[in-house]
């Protein structure tokens, strides 16, 4: 088991609540492994009222934060790469500004990378609603623990989750690259396949060690004209390797379907969906299924 190495926790900030970011570090300063490093990515912009009254409540965690605010707005993306070149840790983990982690989540996460080959431990976790820890579900249905997840299973689906979820070994991210400017939403399941791709081992920890806030807030998951972007550009960065995996094209395919059908673009969403049947039939079918609970 791993025992003294640093993590470097990195926080990303954006008109959030005060209450909710102070949570959302209070979850990383409480954990049960100490060694770690806390930087806070404020994105407001330098001078704005909410990056001032940031920078007053950071005094009051003393040398337990590393505060880091950028010059303008600048975005998730570059604020989370921001964090990783601040960052001195040989591990790292992001956290979003309105979710919290358990108190054992880095300790529990550390021991999978006892295997060198292990680059990216995740977990499983809750959503909860209007603030309340007591009103909970699960995360996910499809987390999978126990084995690797290697590259192909990862096209059919997103195992790791949010940005807030895994602990990644820092070396792989000096392999595959950081974050990607480019990408609206869904830069972080990216990510996971770049790190997939490169090689290194992804496995989970079966215990639930986050909550995943859902509310009306900024958050990019909610965007449906971003996600659409994302899953656009996701297509096209691993056109080869959907060419040779249909179910997950499809798979992505409807996910351009249920966003189109958001933004109130029915036409298109239709198109989408006889795309994706075309492609793969059964992931359609599979689809239905999960989202009426069929057998």
């Amino acid at each position: 088991m791993i025992t003294k190495e640093l993590v470097s926790v990195v926080i990303t900030t954006y008109k959030r609540e005060h209450d909710v970011l102070r949570e959302a570090i209070d979850s990383v300063v409480q954990q049960t492994y100490k060694n770690l490093e806390v930087i806070i990515v404020d994105d407001n912009g330098l001078g704005t009222e909410v990056q001032i009254e940031n920078a007053e409540m950071m005094k009051g965690y003393g040398d337990k934060v590393k505060y880091c605010p950028n010059t303008q707005n600048s975005g998730v993306q570059f604020s989370r790469n921001k964090g990783i070149l601040e960052s001195s840790g040989e591990f790292i983990a992001f956290l979003d500004d309105d979710d919290v982690w358990m108190s054992n989540k880095i300790e529990e996460q550390l021991k999978p990378f006892a295997d060198e080959s292990v680059g990216l431990v995740y977990c499983d976790g809750y959503r909860f609603y209007d603030g309340d820890v007591s009103d909970t579900e699960p995360y996910q249905n499809y987390t999978i623990t126990g084995e690797n997840i290697t590259f192909d299973m990862l096209l059919d689906f997103d195992y790791v989750g949010s940005t807030s979820h895994p602990l990644i070994r820092k070396i792989c991210l000096a392999k595959v690259g950081m974050f990607d400017l480019k990408m609206p939403a869904r830069q972080d399941y990216e990510m996971w396949l770049r790190i997939a791709k490169g090689g290194y081992g992804i496995v989970g920890v079966n215990q639930p060690l986050f909550y995943y806030r859902c509310h009306r807030g900024e958050r990019i998951s909610t965007n449906s004209q971003k996600c659409y972007i994302g899953y656009e550009r996701l297509l096209k960065m691993y056109k080869k390797e959907y060419r040779r995996h249909r179910y997950a094209k499809s798979g992505r395919v409807m996910q351009l379907c249920k966003h189109s059908f958001k933004m109130k673009k029915y036409v298109r969403s239709a198109w989408h969906m006889m795309r994706a049947f075309f492609i793969s039939p059964k992931q359609v079918l599979d689809t239905v299924k999960r989202k009426t609970g069929s057998k």
